[in-house]
């Protein structure tokens, strides 16, 4: 049995996240992270679901779980990020479908290092498996231009 995602780490007041965000082009999210100075936002990392066979796998969980690839002709998109916002402050907003502290993902992904084939990917997938799922069918709504003008992701 997998341990479901469950805060074992304090928040602090910069933390590295793992954002999966829906979005028209890549593009769109790197300008946002980095346009919004005044959050002091950080992108360590883009579309790291293709190079971070962990976060491929988590993605891959929830896909089986009801996660469509697009929503209203937005692609998922992963990015690590570095700021001062909660992991709450990022759960409420609409084009983000799931966060989760880099610390503790660093950890799980020590803990399950030496497993492998279907063992490693079944424990990657458990740890999203309590995960919600936000509805699918939702309309995502950004404007590009809004971040010019400070507005964050």
């Amino acid at each position: 049995m997998y341990v479901v995602y469950q805060r074992t780490v304090p928040e602090r007041a910069d933390m590295v996240k793992y954002v999966a965000v829906r979005l028209k082009r890549l593009s769109d999210g790197v300008y946002a992270f980095r346009s919004t100075d005044k959050f002091k936002r950080k992108i360590i990392d883009s579309n790291i679901e293709v190079r971070d066979p962990a976060v491929k796998n988590i993605a891959e969980g929830l896909y089986e779980r009801g996660l469509k690839f697009y929503v209203d002709g937005c692609r998922l998109y992963w990015f690590m990020v570095d700021d001062k916002n909660s992991l709450e402050d990022y759960r409420y907003l609409n084009e983000v479908e799931h966060v989760f502290d880099g610390e503790w993902f660093e950890q799980e992904k020590k803990r399950i290092r030496t497993f492998r084939g279907n063992r490693y990917v079944e424990a990657c997938i458990g740890l999203v498996k309590g995960v919600a799922i936000k509805h699918q069918n939702r309309r995502i709504e950004y404007d590009v231009a809004r971040f010019r003008a400070g507005a964050k992701i």
